[in-house]
C-alpha cells in the first residue's frame, strides 16, 4: 500500500515544463533577445589565478571591443581605472609629501582627461585642457628652475616643428589650446630631462623616460586624428600613454 500510494503521488505531480523550441525557417531563426545583464555581468569569476585574469581581460574587452557612442559609466570607471590605481600607490607610499601631491593632482587632471576623450564629440577642447594643465604640474613637480637652457631651446626646436606639421590640420580645437598644450608637453619634457641631468637618480631617470613616453603617446593620438590613420591605434596610444604615466608614478615610490 505504501509503495502504491507513493506511485499515485507520484503521478500527480506536475512534469516541467517542455523546453522552449527554436523554429526554423518562416519563424525567427534565434530566440528573441531577453532584457537582462550581460553574460560578463552574470557571471562571477571563481577564485583563484582564474580570477586573477578577468580583470585585465574586462579591461581589454571594454577598450577595444565595444563602441564608443555612447560610453557608459563602467568604461569610464575602467578608463580612468589605471591612473586612479597609480594615485592610490603614490599616496600609500609617500604619505602626502609635496612632490607626490603634485604628481596626485596632476594624474587627477589627465582621469579627467581621459573621461573627456570618451565623450570628445561635446568635451575634445576640455580634454586637452585637462592634459595640458596636468603637464604642467608634472613640470611643477619635476621642479621649475631656469636651468639648461641648450636642452630647453633644443626640445623647443623639435616642440616647434612639431606643431607646424600637425596644427595644418587641426579641426574642432583653436590653434591657441594647440600652442598652449604644445608649450605644456615641452614643458614637461625640458624640467624631466633637467632633473635627471641635475640628479642622475633612478627617480629622475623614469621621469624622464615617462615624460618622453607620454609626449610619444601625444605624437600618435594628434597625427591619427589630424593627418592620417595610425595603424593599431589604440593599442599603441594605450600603452604608451600608461608606461608613461606608470613611470612617473614610480618617480615617487
Amino acid at each position: 500500500m505504501g509503495l502504491q500510494r507513493r506511485c499515485h503521488g507520484n503521478s500527480n505531480s506536475v512534469p516541467p515544463p517542455p523546453e522552449q523550441a527554436v523554429a526554423v525557417g518562416t519563424a525567427t531563426l534565434f530566440p528573441p533577445p531577453r532584457n537582462g545583464p550581460s553574460p560578463w555581468e552574470q557571471e562571477e569569476p571563481p577564485s583563484g589565478s582564474g580570477g586573477d585574469g578577468a580583470a585585465p581581460a574586462l579591461l581589454v574587452r571594454y577598450e577595444y571591443g565595444l563602441p564608443e557612442q555612447p560610453p557608459d559609466q563602467l568604461k569610464v570607471f575602467l578608463k580612468c581605472l589605471p591612473v586612479l590605481v597609480l594615485i592610490a600607490l603614490i599616496l600609500e607610499s609617500q604619505h602626502g609629501n609635496d612632490f607626490s601631491l603634485r604628481l596626485v593632482v596632476a594624474m587627477g587632471f589627465a582621469a579627467a582627461g581621459d573621461v573627456c576623450q570618451l565623450y570628445k564629440d561635446q568635451h575634445f577642447t576640455h580634454g586637452v585642457i585637462s592634459f595640458g594643465i596636468a603637464y604642467c604640474l608634472f613640470a611643477v613637480a619635476f621642479g621649475l628652475k631656469v636651468d639648461h637652457k641648450c636642452l630647453g631651446a633644443l626640445i623647443c626646436v623639435v616642440a616647434t616643428a612639431t606643431y607646424y606639421l600637425v596644427t595644418p590640420g587641426v579641426q574642432g580645437v583653436s590653434q591657441p589650446v594647440v600652442l598652449a598644450y604644445t608649450l605644456a608637453v615641452l614643458l614637461m619634457i625640458w624640467r624631466a630631462m633637467a632633473w635627471w641631468r641635475n640628479t642622475h637618480h633612478r627617480s629622475s631617470l623614469c621621469a624622464m623616460y615617462g615624460a618622453i613616453i607620454l609626449a610619444i603617446s601625444n605624437v600618435i593620438l594628434s597625427n591619427h586624428i589630424f593627418q592620417f590613420p595610425v595603424p593599431h591605434s589604440p593599442l599603441l596610444l594605450s600603452s604608451c600613454y600608461y608606461t608613461g604615466q606608470l613611470l612617473i608614478a614610480m618617480s615617487s615610490l
